[in-house]
C-alpha cells in the first residue's frame, strides 16, 4: 500500500507534476468566470508539451462546472461545434489547431467562436 503522507505541494492540484502554477492560474480564471468576469485562457506548447494532460486535469478539477470539447479534425463550419446552452459552464477546448486552416480567412471559424 502506498504512503501518500509525504506528497509535495506539487500534488495539491491533482496528480500531474510540474504544472502547479499553471493549474493555479487557470483555476483562478475559472473562479473569476464564476463571478462574471469573462476570460479566455490559451494553453500553448509544442508537440508533447502536456497540453492535453493539463486540460484533462483542469476538467477533472472542475467536473461539475466545465464541459470539454476535443476536436479531432478541421472544423469548417461553426455549426459543427456542439456547445451546451448553459452559459454558466466553463468550456474547455482541446486540439484548437483544428479551428483554423492555412489559407486567407483561415481563422474565421476560430474568431467566430468567441463572437
Amino acid at each position: 500500500m502506498e504512503d501518500n503522507s509525504n506528497k509535495t505541494d506539487e500534488m495539491v492540484f491533482g496528480e500531474i507534476i510540474g504544472m502547479r502554477d499553471e493549474i493555479g492560474e487557470i483555476q483562478e480564471a475559472i473562479a473569476d468566470f464564476e463571478v462574471g468576469k469573462k476570460l479566455n485562457v490559451a494553453i500553448i506548447a509544442g508537440l508533447f508539451g502536456g497540453k492535453t494532460t493539463l486540460i484533462k486535469e483542469i476538467e477533472k478539477l472542475n467536473l461539475s462546472r466545465a464541459t470539454k470539447i476535443t476536436f479531432s479534425e478541421i472544423v469548417r463550419d461553426k455549426k459543427e461545434i456542439s456547445l451546451s446552452g448553459d452559459t454558466k459552464r466553463v468550456v474547455l477546448l482541446d486540439n484548437c489547431h483544428f479551428l483554423y486552416v492555412r489559407k486567407p480567412g483561415g481563422f474565421d471559424i476560430f474568431y467566430s467562436f468567441w463572437v
